[in-house]
């Protein structure tokens, strides 16, 4: 385990884009359910294409592959991918792509810039809960307690959104306060370089190539 969190580390782009296709992944065996169950519930339904599902939910799951290297950027991305997927290719996934927008959220909150994180994930999810409310009434189901129904899931997904967004808050507070493990390791890495004169000749580091797997490690 510690190992993998390592290469993870190590390798961010590619470990996110491992994890965004295989949200995808995920998200197209939702569709496709979904789909079948508004079949078997109205035979005259008639889903939305293959290829313009697919296209809908890449837009909302793709960005996710650079969510620590532009974190603000990528929530954006990921927002506007939602919405279009719904308003535009008439997307019925729900579950994993909320999933994948607290994700989003949770890393602006957490590795974004500090002047802007906030606004910009105050911004998606004013954005995503619009969509969503807009949803939840357009699409009601003839159901008699309604508006329960609409509240729960409504408040649901806003309960999930505010959690990631917490969550990365406080890794970046944790991040960014003095005497924290996280602060240390980042003002270490800023400021000493594994070579000769560094790190290797006082910390007791075996050889110099173990130094510096350490530090691109870690």
């Amino acid at each position: 385990m510690e190992a993998a969190r390592a290469w993870a580390r190590a390798h961010p782009v590619v470990a996110d884009s491992v994890l965004a296709l295989a949200l995808l992944a995920a998200a197209l065996v939702s569709a496709h359910v979904t789909v079948e169950v508004n079949q078997a519930g109205s035979p005259s339904y008639r889903p939305p294409a293959t290829p313009t599902v697919v296209a809908g939910l890449a837009a909302t799951f793709v960005p996710l592959a650079a969510r620590r290297r532009w974190p603000l950027g990528v929530l954006l991305v990921c927002t506007g991918g939602f919405v279009a997927a719904r308003v535009v290719f008439e997307s019925l996934e729900a579950a994993v792509s909320v999933l994948a927008l607290g994700l989003a959220v949770y890393s602006a909150a957490a590795h974004g810039r500090p002047r802007w994180r906030s606004p910009v994930c105050a911004a998606s999810v004013a954005v995503l809960m619009t969509e969503l409310w807009r949803e939840v009434v357009t699409n009601a189901p003839p159901i008699e307690n309604l508006l329960v129904y609409q509240a729960f899931t409504l408040s649901l997904n806003l309960v999930l959104l505010s959690a990631m967004w917490a969550l990365g808050a406080a890794v970046a507070r944790g991040a960014a306060t003095p005497g924290s493990w996280a602060s240390a390791r980042r003002s270490w890495k800023e400021n000493v370089r594994p070579g000769p004169g560094g790190p290797c000749s006082t910390s007791g580091c075996a050889s110099p190539a173990s130094c510096t797997t350490w530090w691109r490690t870690t």
